[in-house]
């Protein structure tokens, strides 16, 4: 739809009972306007003065002229709410309340943002084809709100649900009140996954990304509010002059010596976000801690600087850099702000179940948060291949010594521009939000601290959205679960020692069995509300008394034992991030040991009727209890549906559940390293499984894939380089040979050449592509490796 500009002229020159000077004025604003050569550039303020125009008059008109002449007053309001709807269309530009945008930027309305008028690269991607599937999949959803159903169905992979799932907004979550209602600048908004929240609960916002590939992403994601806008641009080089309530670096700050050109590239960063603030602003921060304690059990750094890369303290001046908590807030305190408050992120910024405060932050020792910090482990999307220890148990141990402030995977800084008057809430120890969950099961949970007694004020949501709020006291004691690590974490540990320590639990499941139900000491039935009273929930205080907590599941109908023994089982076993290696191998198999376990303690599974109370308990709570298949004549297995343990220990050929894919690449010729490593851990899987592996930024010379740490036969229906344009650069041939080195390993083709099978004589298969015709532009602009690849081990 056009404006009809010139028709309205004359319908308001027709109208004599309009006051003179009034029309006179707006005629000549008109007139300004469309004078202007580019239409798109002043189209929102166009709208916006007609807008207001319209409103007021037509409350003139109705207090002046009741009815109207010649049905003027109906034209009139047909116009404001034609115009209305126009603003709020998707496909048009949206009302900004930063006029100087107007000003330093133009309109791309193909994409729905704001770009300087020189185009700037900016290479920083998740590789072209993931980019496009994303933008393709938030195109084509009617809902691209934050719980859209339309959009967590594809949290398929690890980049899907980086970008979908709402689990990434309880980062900011707690700082709500910091935020709405505010002006909010968003520098690196990436695909506009915080954009979103941001947007929903924020006067305005104007969201800043460097690639064009990723700023429609978050432009099309936030397309239905009107309050954001999306500017295309590097931070260093951001011209409009505002100043905002709030400004954010959500894993951003730590690429600034990448992209920014500085002798202090983190300091310009701070400095740039920091003149956006207004005098009583905030800055807020995200960030990986360079001492995380995943880092130290061997979790790859997020950025392709290798494993121990921030450990050891060997970053160079070109690579992604983060830093310690003590060495980052004096940072901000050196660049003028004048006080940094600092939370902790669990398992870290980016899928955040657990943000704990700095009521805790500043007092460590005065609040017992062990079993809740130690439960978050499990949710890291990004699990270690090879972990060196247990998660679990070091957590628990790290905190109560008070150490978690310094060994958090990531810390959340808000600095303040000046001293603020009072504390955000100054009660709160930390917030907890429930993982996976959709917006009516969503739940979030304040453990506050009352002089010295803690409590637990528990947010749940109805159908329509609705809070409900329940104060409940903190029970005391140690989570059950935990003490199960006691055995599973020591060398040459036994099945036969699981089988009590699981009779304690269902000893008190059975205290709820329904009398009437009772044949032969078993209980067939227990009432609905103990769905979830699994080991998780079992709290045993220091006089051994056992109360269960957090049964926010009330099913309505009774539900058998068994199934909640079964469950309870494989939610246990399955909620372990590693062990210790077991007498008997056969046990690293997770579902050789539900099976020992349900034998053992004589607990029957009807895989038909389970799958029938599991569909009905799931529909009736939108959710899903169940681990496996729910298909007709699922095998036992199937329904289990458990991966095999990590292992510590564990020689390479018996380390069953994941097997890791390594890139190897050199600034020069074949100077391979550990420390210039991307690695992607991978099950073997008969179905073709599709790999999307970012290129360091950098001077490459050589690279090197080690194809997998197992033996085993791959088959590649894809290996190639693409470059960011799309173009593909280096594609493998095994007739014409692009590539040499290889170790440990043969090519063989099937199919007349279609499908390149690689069989493995070695734990490290690998060759070196042979990159002599690939132009060095291609890697320093951005490349990704992809590779569509099943194996056998």
């Amino acid at each position: 739809m056009k404006l009809l500009s010139k028709e309205l002229v004359e319908l308001i020159d027709n109208t004599n009972e309009f006051e003179c000077e009034q029309r006179k004025k707006v005629l000549e604003e008109l007139e300004k306007l469309n004078l202007e050569r580019d239409f798109q550039l002043v189209e929102s303020a166009q709208n916006f003065l007609l807008l207001k125009f319209l409103a007021i008059n037509i409350l003139i008109f109705n207090m002046q002229f009741m009815g109207g002449k010649n049905g003027t007053e109906k034209r009139i309001k047909s116009y404001y709410n034609d115009i209305l709807a126009f603003l709020l269309n998707r496909s048009r530009t949206p009302v900004s309340a930063h006029n100087s945008l107007n000003i330093a930027y133009e309109w791309e309305s193909n994409f729905k943002v704001w770009r300087p008028r020189k185009v700037k690269n900016h290479s920083y991607s998740d590789g072209d084809s993931v980019e496009d599937e994303i933008y393709r999949v938030v195109e084509s959803s009617s809902d691209v709100s934050l719980y859209s159903a339309q959009l967590t169905k594809n949290c398929a992979s690890w980049a899907s649900t980086y970008h979908f799932s709402p689990d990434r907004h309880h980062l900011i979550r707690p700082l709500e009140g910091l935020i709405k209602n505010k002006n909010v600048l968003e520098l690196g908004c990436g695909c506009g996954a915080i954009s979103r929240y941001l947007g929903e609960i924020a006067n305005h916002l104007v969201a800043v990304e460097g690639s064009i590939n990723r700023g429609k992403v978050a432009a099309e994601r936030c397309r239905d509010l009107p309050n954001v806008n999306v500017v295309i641009d590097l931070i260093q080089d951001l011209e409009f002059e505002e100043e905002f309530d709030v400004v954010t670096l959500v894993g951003v700050l730590e690429y600034s010596q990448i992209y920014v050109d500085s002798d202090d590239p983190i300091g310009h960063v701070i400095q740039k976000a920091k003149q956006y603030l207004k005098p009583n602003g905030i800055l807020i921060v995200a960030i990986e801690n360079q001492l995380g304690l995943k880092y130290f059990a061997g979790a790859p750094e997020d950025h392709g600087v290798g494993v121990m890369a921030g450990i050891n303290d060997i970053y160079s001046n070109d690579d992604p850099i983060t830093f310690g908590k003590k060495e980052l807030e004096n940072k901000f305190i050196s660049e003028g702000f004048k006080k940094v408050d600092t939370f902790l992120a669990f398992p870290d910024y980016k899928l955040p179940s657990l943000i704990v405060h700095p009521l805790y932050t500043r007092s460590p020792n005065k609040f017992d948060l062990s079993d809740i910090v130690a439960g978050t482990a499990i949710h890291d999307g990004q699990p270690i291949a090879n972990p060196t220890f247990s998660l679990e148990s070091t957590l628990r141990l790290v905190e109560r010594n008070g150490l978690l402030p310094d060994l958090a995977n990531s810390h959340l800084f808000v600095c303040h521009k000046e001293q603020p008057i009072f504390d955000y809430k100054p009660q709160v120890i930390a917030s907890y939000f429930s993982p996976k969950r959709n917006r009516t099961t969503r739940q979030y949970i304040e453990f506050i601290d009352n002089d010295g007694t803690t409590t637990v004020n528990r947010t749940q949501f109805d159908e329509s959205g609705s809070s409900i709020v329940t104060e409940e006291p903190l029970v005391e004691g140690s989570v059950y679960r935990f003490s199960l690590h006691k055995i599973i974490q020591k060398e040459n540990w036994k099945v036969e020692e699981l089988v009590p320590w699981f009779k304690v639990w269902l000893d008190e499941l059975r205290k709820f069995q329904l009398n009437e139900n009772l044949i032969a000491n078993k209980v067939s039935q227990l009432p609905g509300k103990y769905l979830d009273a699994l080991p998780r929930n079992m709290m045993v205080n220091a006089n051994n008394d056992i109360e269960f907590i957090d049964l926010e599941w009330n099913y309505p109908n009774d539900v058998p034992y068994n199934l909640v023994a079964f469950r309870g089982i494989v939610v246990t076993l399955g909620g372990i991030t590693s062990v210790a290696q077991p007498k008997d191998a056969p046990f690293v198999s997770r579902i050789n040991l539900v099976k020992y376990l349900l034998r053992e303690l004589s607990i029957s599974v009807d895989i038909n009727q389970f799958q029938g109370v599991f569909r009905e308990i799931n529909s009736y709570f939108s959710a899903s209890f169940n681990t496996g298949s729910l298909n007709e004549n699922a095998s036992l297995e199937e329904f289990i549906n458990l991966p095999h343990f990590t292992v510590r220990g564990y020689k390479e050929e018996q380390q069953i559940r994941l097997a890791e894919l390594c890139l190897y690449w050199a600034e020069e010729p074949n100077a391979f390293s550990e420390e210039k490593t991307v690695k992607q851990s991978f099950q073997a899987s008969a179905s073709e499984q599709i790999f999307n592996i970012q290129i360091p930024h950098k001077r490459i010379n050589s690279l090197r894939l080690d194809i997998s740490n197992r033996e085993g036969m791959f088959f590649l229906g894809e290996c190639k380089i693409q470059a960011k344009d799309g173009s593909v650069v280096w594609d493998l041939n095994i007739e014409q040979p692009n590539y040499s080195g290889v170790g440990e390993m043969e090519f063989l083709s099937f199919q007349g050449g279609k499908q390149i099978a690689i069989k493995s004589t070695g734990n490290d298969p690998k060759f070196t592509l042979d990159l002599s015709n690939v132009e060095e532009e291609v890697f320093n602009a951005g490349a990704v490796l992809l590779l569509r690849m099943s194996s056998f081990f």
